[in-house]
């Protein structure tokens, strides 16, 4: 359920979530400021399915101090349930004119 106290520009998004969208930045402050290779900040990150408090913490100052934008889109389910269907009629031109060759090659053959 949506929360009404958010404004328009405003969206909720679980720890989840927003560990998975914003993990090439919380893995760049990791390194930054934990003074660590990226590998090492790339397995906290990994570690942080579990919840983890400085993983938290970086999400929270990125919400805070960056200028951060999210693009909502509709359900891409409608593009690739339209993509499908103009394959199926594609294999049924397909098909058809592959008979219609092998038909009238066969009729070729039978008339001598």
């Amino acid at each position: 359920m949506p929360d009404p106290s958010l404004r328009d520009d405003e969206i909720d998004l679980s720890y989840h979530t927003f560990r998975e969208l914003f993990k090439a930045k919380i893995i760049s402050y990791l390194k930054i400021y934990k003074d660590i290779t990226y590998s090492k900040a790339e397995a906290i990150w990994e570690s942080s399915f579990v919840f983890n408090e400085q993983v938290y913490e970086i999400m929270q100052m990125i919400v805070e101090h960056d200028d951060i934008g999210i693009l909502i889109n509709r359900n891409p389910t409608l593009i690739v349930r339209l993509a499908l269907l103009n394959l199926c009629e594609l294999l049924e031109l397909l098909i058809r004119k592959f008979y219609q060759s092998v038909t009238m090659n066969l009729y070729g053959t039978i008339s001598l």
